[in-house]
């Protein structure tokens, strides 16, 4: 009796992640199982900047996401801020007042 072909998986940049049976495409899952079979081409394709969240009997239980070494970039992935659409806006200074002043007359209003 032959031993199947071992399955060949796509490139990080497929259309696809991983063959349907081990990854689902629209929410990016894949159980622990599958996980420990096919890590490596997991990993690959979240370098690639894919998000997967890893199951356990249909559970979600862990989300595999691309490392950041920016604080403020791991902040926004994982939801906890929003980065800013518009500037603040901040008195403009004539050059007539000292910017102590100014600054004096802002923390007047804050009290």
């Amino acid at each position: 009796m032959s031993t199947p072909a071992p399955t060949r998986f796509p490139s990080p940049t497929a259309p696809h992640v991983l063959p349907r049976s081990t990854l689902k495409t629209m929410d990016q899952t894949i159980g622990v199982r599958e996980l420990n079979q096919h890590t490596r081409q997991v990993l690959d394709h979240v370098r690639a900047g894919d998000v997967v969240v890893v199951t356990d009997r249909g559970i979600p239980v862990a989300r595999i996401v691309p490392y950041s070494s920016d604080p403020f970039e791991t902040l926004v992935a994982e939801g906890h801020v929003t980065p800013a659409t518009t500037s603040p806006s901040l008195p403009t200074t004539t050059g007539r007042r000292p910017t102590h002043v100014t600054l004096d007359e802002m923390r007047e209003d804050r009290v």
